[in-house]
């Protein structure tokens, strides 16, 4: 299955369900799922950390079926939602934060680490990852640019619109690269926000093999 086919059955498999629906359309447009799903390992052992709805989870299924994936999210009013039927993807209700996260082939933060209650929780989060990793695994992380500046205003209107009252913890390239550098990883960094309205950005991290 191709990917624009994969969404318009991600979006039947999500009709009927009022606001979810209509957010699930509303990701599609506004998330760089496919530049994503393409640094996604093929098969192997994937966890979606902070899955929401199941969304991207469930689209990485139907584009794979060698993919084994596991969404964790703590909002119920969101993972209620996420099992869509298909047989090599799962979810749990859980706190990122304390979960036991498994061993994994690849590990997703996508448009999460920002939701944390800390900078010091998202390096916590972080590390806690790799250590998960499997040598030559991904963690792959979607976060947030100062740039373009008029993708990053309509970012924090979506953000206090979304999630009033939430102090916001944006951790931007800079800040965000020298971290993970103190990690044994290789990690591509590039601009993703190119065809949506936010201001994108992705680290691709591999975690070194000893050898």
């Amino acid at each position: 299955m191709d990917y624009s086919s994969a969404v318009r059955e991600i979006k039947k498999k999500y009709k009927g369900l009022g606001w979810p629906s209509l957010f699930i359309k509303i990701r599609f447009f506004t998330a760089p799922y496919r530049k994503l799903e393409a640094d996604v390992p093929r098969d192997g052992f994937i966890i979606d950390l902070g899955c929401g709805y199941g969304i991207f989870s469930n689209l990485l299924a139907l584009l794979s079926s060698q993919r084994e994936i596991l969404g964790l999210e703590l909002d119920m009013s969101k993972i209620k939602y996420a099992d869509r039927g298909l047989g090599n993807v799962h979810f749990q209700a859980a706190d990122i934060t304390r979960a036991q996260i498994p061993s994994a082939d690849c590990i997703l933060l996508i448009h999460v680490l920002h939701h944390l209650n800390s900078y010091s929780e998202q390096e916590v989060l972080i590390r806690a990852c790799y250590d998960k990793l499997k040598e030559g695994g991904k963690l792959i992380i979607c976060e947030i640019d100062r740039y373009p500046w008029w993708k990053f205003i309509l970012t924090q209107m979506a953000d206090h619109l979304l999630y009033p009252g939430d102090r916001i913890y944006y951790r931007f390239p800079a800040e965000l690269l020298s971290f993970l550098k103190t990690l044994q990883f290789n990690i591509q960094y590039q601009k993703s926000h190119q065809g949506t309205p936010f201001s994108h950005v992705t680290y691709v991290c591999e975690k070194r093999t000893s050898k």
